[in-house]
């Protein structure tokens, strides 16, 4: 098994709607005359966004410990008249804090810090008619709910198979019930309104996700060490940012090891199920023949549709031709041979994000991780 890596370049949040209010405000520690002061420095000039910086100003006062437990804020009449808004936007901010756990509100006696922070924090993934028999978005959904409940947050889980579901988070963001979202899907309307991270390498922003180039890199490298010499490489047929990165890194295998002349690379069609893409691809390299003896594969079931066709056509797998697959923990498939697989654990993805949204949410500055990949050889179930 080889080891593995972690790749980490700074990527700073976009602010969102905190006007002039800063860190640079806020003393510690922090008394009810510098809290006044502070809040007095809402930006009334966005009204749109007093609640969002009245909100983070007191969340951030919090997680940084310049608020402690127990302190007592000033009255909603009072913060009326210190931020200079109206009462609407006052119990705004309020109850958004108040569904967070940041504060409570003590029936005659007034509004305090609450003893413990336990943020909402949505789980977002999207399932299409097309995708809909692939398990990984609900493996990976799951995970984001486990390690967010492990860090001591209340996970909302959101699959997005209709315009009704996508309507729903809307409505929840909007209504302040959603401290921070990670997602699996491009949801970059959301981003200006609530802290938003992702696991897909083509979506911008902060997120943590998987190294497709370490992973082209380091599936190609195994079967170059094992002694092979004319490996092809059976990738999707989409320009995306995931597909250019896994060439990168088996162009950068080929070139290490002197083998750049025997590159060769098949595509198979764009369909809807990446098994039968995987399988025309497959038939594809038999028909050039090329007489390949190693294959890496971009996807998992994409190389279960190319091993099916390499086992149907006589191809002894691994003697002849040794196949390498980008496979995630979480679920397994059906290969009729043994393969490498190039493994990644949804797990250390999720908690990855939980950690980017903490960072956030600490006023600390964030990274964008890339996710080193473990390689290990597993035969099939089938054998």
């Amino acid at each position: 098994m080889e080891g593995t890596s972690l790749i980490r370049t700074v990527h700073t949040f976009p602010d969102i709607g905190r006007g002039t209010i800063s860190e640079k405000t806020l003393r510690w520690p922090m008394n009810e005359h510098e809290l006044r002061r502070a809040l007095s420095k809402v930006d009334r000039s966005r009204p749109d966004a007093c609640h969002l910086q009245i909100s983070d100003l007191i969340r951030n006062a919090v997680t940084s410990k310049k608020l402690e437990a127990g302190t007592r804020l000033p009255s909603e009449r009072e913060l009326v008249g210190v931020c200079g808004v109206s009462r609407s936007t006052i119990r705004i901010a309020l109850d958004r804090l108040v569904h967070e756990r940041v504060i409570e509100k003590r029936p005659g006696k007034g509004i305090f810090i609450a003893q413990s922070i336990r943020r909402t924090v949505g789980c977002v993934a999207g399932v299409s008619s097309s995708s809909a028999q692939y398990p990984w978005p609900l493996v990976m959904s799951l995970a984001m709910v486990d390690q967010a409940r492990r860090r001591g947050h209340e996970p909302g889980l959101y699959i997005l198979a209709s315009d009704r579901d996508s309507a729903r988070l809307v409505r929840d963001v909007e209504a302040g019930h959603l401290a921070g979202i990670m997602s699996m899907v491009e949801l970059s309307d959301l981003s200006k309104t609530v802290p938003l991270v992702v696991a897909m390498p083509q979506a911008t922003g902060p997120g943590c996700f998987i190294d497709y180039e370490d992973m082209g890199y380091k599936g190609t490298s195994y079967l170059a060490r094992d002694g092979r010499r004319r490996i092809s490489l059976a990738m999707y047929p989409y320009e995306r940012k995931d597909c250019e990165d896994f060439l990168r890194g088996y162009r950068r295998s080929l070139s290490e090891f002197g083998l750049s002349g025997a590159e060769h690379v098949v595509r198979g069609p764009a369909l809807s199920d990446p098994e039968k893409s995987g399988a025309k691809a497959v038939e594809e390299l038999l028909s050039s023949r090329r007489d390949a003896d190693g294959i890496v594969f971009m996807g998992g079931y994409y190389a279960l549709g190319g091993v099916k066709v390499l086992v149907e056509h006589g191809v002894a797998v691994p003697s002849d031709i040794m196949v390498a697959t980008h496979v995630n923990l979480g679920y397994t498939l059906p290969y009729p041979a043994p393969v490498v697989r190039l493994e990644a654990d949804p797990a250390r993805i999720a908690a990855g994000l939980v950690q980017l949204l903490e960072a956030w949410w600490s006023g600390q500055p964030p990274a964008r991780e890339i996710l080193g990949i473990e390689i290990s050889v597993n035969p099939s179930e089938l054998l």
